[in-house]
């Protein structure tokens, strides 16, 4: 950005002086080569705007010719493209400008800086000052440096022949500044005519140059957020029959991305417990694995990969069995911060689970778990409807044993539960019926004796009936942190980790408006971004801070 004041106008770069009218005039052009106005004439007084304002637009043709588009008459300007005759010379970054003079003002809040008479000054370092005001021929440059920068002051005002440069066109600052203004609104200080109290002013004559890289500037929300709203993709990694063997996941403890995963067939063949072994001695100290068997694992699994995954810290991999869950998350290089999950294999007919999980601080604070689990699953449906018997005689008597003989192939031998209603979907406990009996291996049972009225309802069972186990082991990582993703109508071109954004409502509203820092996001698309915080309520846009 540059702001060059001079009659209440802000121009371009480029000016070409007109004598006459002592007035500029702005030149627009398509190349980014530097131009250099060696003579300008303007023959016509007249291409005034009601306004008062210059309308003039000039383009480049070829370095040379010069065409107005706005004025009456034409108006002509000997040009030459210093580039084209001088090709060596290269365009030099403000704080490399000779002649600047090291400043280091400290930090006073009563100290009042003048930049004046030809003085030229490059702050290297943070600082506080009352006031800073530029003037007849004073240069204020900021440093690009690593170090960031933080100048406090009151107001900043750059008056004629006053300069203040952080970069330029041909040389972006890359640097970390921050320009505070501070005070309060009882302040004894008077406040400038025009521009107020806290402010950073262009005067008459003055030029202030604020270049940086090039990013987005602004931009709407393409979705709104919700207050504790967060959309954030949490990872699931799941498996069943075809997937045999130990499952390993690397997992980056600083942003829990996945790295890299691989499967290891430790029941087929004893090459993959070496391939095993190798891959876990390949793995960095300090990343995270996250491990669990899957069906099978133990079969040809090596002393070499048991002692492997010992001294990372398992206490359980020397004893897994035939068919057996296991879990395990470590951090590499750090055996006491191993989490692990046993259990032993109960047959076709019984679950079993293993189970693992661990909490981890990531580098921006954020906050995630990793959960780890193998296991055998049983599932289960249930029958249909069974009325062996009714309420007459002593009761209705509707016992497991007398239904597996009237219904043989329909019932299996051991129930995992079972349900008990009228025939008119009345469940028994509700029916005001004394139960005498209502359990899965006995059956269920109403003695008319046991009612108040001599009575029981008509009843009908159903049996909750187990199938064969099936394996299924998953690894998952969940984002506990306290931080949302931003849907931009853009994409985020230029923004970076760390970078601050300002969300604010669509009337500019300094009461709804909030700062944030943006969190590295490897999940987002072109157009998201992660941002430190909580949802946002309200249709709002996003604008980046220069």
């Amino acid at each position: 950005m540059r702001a060059e004041h001079k009659h209440s106008h802000t121009h371009l770069p480029l000016m070409c002086q007109d004598m006459c009218l002592d007035r500029q005039v702005s030149l627009s052009r398509s190349s980014k080569v530097p131009l250099v106005a060696s003579r300008c004439e303007l023959r016509t007084p007249s291409d005034v705007t009601p306004t008062g304002r210059s309308e003039a637009t000039f383009q480049v043709f070829q370095g040379v010719k010069l065409v107005s588009s706005g004025l009456r008459e034409m108006k002509t300007c000997a040009m030459f493209l210093a580039a084209l005759l001088l090709p060596s010379i290269q365009a030099v970054c403000p704080d490399k400008e000779p002649g600047l003079q090291p400043w280091m003002p400290g930090h006073s809040e009563d100290h009042r800086v003048t930049i004046g008479y030809g003085r030229k000054v490059l702050l290297t370092t943070s600082a506080t000052v009352h006031s800073i005001e530029i003037l007849s021929g004073g240069k204020l440059v900021i440093a690009d440096t690593n170090r960031a920068i933080l100048l406090r002051t009151k107001h900043i005002l750059i008056g004629n022949k006053g300069e203040l440069h952080i970069g330029s066109p041909a040389c972006p600052f890359k640097g970390n500044l921050t320009i505070s203004l501070y005070g309060r609104l009882d302040d004894s200080d008077n406040e400038h005519s025009y521009f107020g109290r806290k402010y950073i002013g262009v005067g008459t004559g003055g030029t202030l140059e604020i270049h940086g890289e090039k990013k987005l500037s602004w931009t709407f929300l393409n979705k709104t957020l919700h207050p504790g709203e967060s959309n954030q993709n949490n990872y699931l990694f799941q498996r069943g029959w075809g997937s045999r063997g130990i499952i390993i996941h690397v997992i980056d403890p600083k942003t829990g991305e996945v790295l890299h995963d691989d499967r290891f067939d430790t029941y087929r063949s004893k090459d993959e417990s070496r391939r095993l072994a190798k891959y876990v001695d390949g793995v960095e100290v300090g990343l995270i694995l996250a491990m669990v068997v899957n069906d099978e694992g133990s079969n040809n699994l090596e002393d070499l990969a048991k002692k492997t995954l010992s001294r990372l810290g398992s206490q359980h991999i020397s004893t897994l069995g035939f068919r057996h869950p296991w879990t395990f998350i470590v951090t590499k290089g750090h055996a006491s911060s191993a989490v692990e999950g046993h259990a032993v294999y109960q047959g076709t007919k019984a679950s079993s689970e293993a189970r693992s999980s661990c909490v981890f601080q990531s580098t921006y604070g954020e906050r995630f778990t990793i959960t780890t689990s193998s296991q055998w699953v049983q599932e289960a449906e249930w029958t249909e409807w069974f009325d062996r018997d009714d309420e007459r005689g002593s009761g209705d008597w509707e016992k497991v044993s007398d239904l597996h003989e009237a219904y043989p192939d329909r019932l299996c031998s051991s129930p995992l539960n079972i349900q008990a209603e009228t025939h008119d979907g009345i469940p028994a406990n509700q029916t005001g019926n004394v139960i005498h009996k209502n359990d899965k291996d006995y059956g269920f049972v109403c003695l008319n004796k046991d009612q108040a009225h001599g009575l029981c309802h008509n009843y009908r069972v159903r049996f909750l009936c187990g199938k064969l186990v099936r394996p299924q082991a998953s690894i998952s990582i969940d984002m506990l942190s306290n931080s949302s993703i931003l849907e931009l109508a853009d994409q985020s071109e230029g923004w970076k980790t760390r970078d601050r954004v300002v969300v604010a409502s669509t009337d500019y509203s300094m009461h709804q408006a909030e700062e944030f820092t943006l969190l590295p996001c490897p999940t987002c698309t072109s157009n998201q971004v992660k941002i430190q915080g909580p949802g946002i309520a309200a249709c709002l846009t996003a604008q980046l801070e220069p």
